[in-house]
């Protein structure tokens, strides 16, 4: 293994010594909660894929698209209202297929909701629901119900499904925001928060939700835009019925637990199926392809601005403006400003003028998503569950044989999984992944 950099070098040796697998055996089981008599255990799963965006969506996206013979359609069709399943997932060797005892199966449960059902009735002539009863077994020919269909469904826990529905109505008195946001979350059903401390530690005399903003999924939105919540944005995502609620563009936050992402130099690794390793609270994977970068920080400079100034609201009276209540900002810092023709510095590339407001959470955070940039890239032979909302990532690259690095958040990860031709069968899966990082613009040496 040839890398420009011993300092790399001796990181990806690390990884390469220990094998692990990411081979998968599982088995699916369908079934309906108003009718246990309903059962399909033999479908054949094509494919599933898990897309966690952490900033777009608050829970997963789960999709699997899987094989059933037709005989059974008539009956799943009639039974789409309550359908579930069980998935059972069992690591497996990487060269035998033979199943890992000394990790332990890892059990879920699904809520089922069959995708263009109308369509798949009609192409095997149900057109109303009283052609159910009537096409049985029977009346399929033997090929007709013994060829397969291929449906897709998205798959949601309860958990998640009652936390999407959830909304809450309230008039909060002397609070901060930190309790606003745990009260909410606790009144809907959430056992467990995880919340980094709010900038706003501000004690409000009264923080009202409007009937428009009851739902869960703008309830905390209107909590950041209108009294602010952090300099650095705020998202919130449910995962495994634990609630994450924190900034998105804090590209130097700390946490117990930390990513590392090693991208070694073009062409200096082929081969291998160790992409991962954990160490006490660390994760290092390595992604062995091309990155892509997405950085709209020119634009949002210029519709933001790289310098702003507003007035806090409560320092205009009749129409009066005290100007030494004037706050400047450029880039992420605040400065107090004492005046308007005072505010702009020589590093100020374009000077917004804002309204009167006293949320400056929401200024900081426009500043703060245009320090950063987006970047995607591929980690083959994942892990399921290894990834968190918001984890901190140091993402390490080579760079005319200096080791450099950017720190930030994850920002997404998607699993897919797909029929592996290692030994095993049609049973035996393989799972890669695509993980979006949220960085700082700037980069440094890395150092141990």
């Amino acid at each position: 293994m040839l890398v420009s950099s011993e300092l790399f070098k001796s990181m990806l040796d690390k990884i390469f010594d220990v094998e692990r697998s990411s081979l998968l055996n599982i088995s699916l089981k369908i079934m309906n909660r108003n009718n246990p008599l309903f059962t399909i255990d033999n479908a054949i799963i094509e494919m599933i894929r898990i897309s966690e965006e952490f900033n777009v969506n608050n829970v997963a996206d789960i999709r699997m698209k899987c094989l059933i013979r037709t005989k059974y359609v008539p009956e799943l069709i009639s039974n789409q209202n309550g359908l579930y399943c069980t998935l059972v997932f069992e690591y497996v060797d990487m060269h035998t297929a033979e199943v890992l005892l000394d990790e332990p199966p890892e059990i879920y449960e699904f809520n089922m909701l069959a995708f263009d059902i109308g369509s798949l009735a009609k192409s095997i002539g149900i057109h109303h629901i009283n052609d159910i009863s009537s096409l049985s077994d029977t009346a399929l020919s033997k090929e007709e119900a013994l060829s397969i269909l291929s449906l897709e469904f998205q798959l949601i826990s309860d958990d998640e499904y009652n936390f999407n529905k959830s909304a809450f109505m309230g008039l909060f008195k002397q609070v901060s925001m930190a309790k606003v946001i745990r009260y909410i979350a606790n009144a809907v059903g959430v056992k467990r928060i995880y919340l980094v401390d709010p900038d706003n530690t501000s004690i409000y005399n009264h923080i009202y939700i409007p009937p428009e903003y009851w739902k869960i999924n703008v309830i905390f939105d209107y909590l950041q835009k209108q009294y602010g919540v952090y300099n650095n944005g705020l998202t919130y995502y449910l995962s495994k019925g634990i609630l994450y609620v924190y900034p998105p563009f804090d590209v130097n936050a700390t946490r117990k637990n930390k990513l590392v992402v090693l991208k070694p130099p073009p062409y200096t690794y082929v081969g291998g199926p160790n992409y991962y390793i954990e160490d006490e609270n660390t994760l290092t994977i390595l992604s062995n392809s091309d990155v892509i970068h997405n950085t709209d920080s020119h634009i949002l400079s210029e519709n933001v601005g790289t310098s702003q100034l507003f007035v806090k609201s409560d320092s205009t009276i009749d129409g009066q403006v005290n100007y030494g209540d004037s706050f400047k900002f450029t880039d992420t810092n605040m400065i107090a400003s004492n005046g308007m023709d005072n505010t702009i510095s020589d590093q100020s590339a374009s000077v917004k003028y804002a309204k009167p407001t006293m949320n400056i959470y929401q200024h900081l955070s426009n500043f703060a998503r245009s320090n950063t940039e987006h970047i995607i890239l591929n980690w083959s032979y994942a892990r399921l569950g290894k990834i968190q909302p918001g984890l901190p990532v140091d993402f390490v690259f080579d760079e005319k044989d200096i080791v450099m690095t950017k720190t930030g958040l994850v920002e997404s990860v998607i699993y897919t999984i797909t029929k592996s031709s290692a030994k095993g069968g049609n049973s035996t899966y393989a799972i890669s992944g695509v993980i979006g990082l949220r960085l700082d613009v700037d980069q440094k040496k890395y150092e141990i």
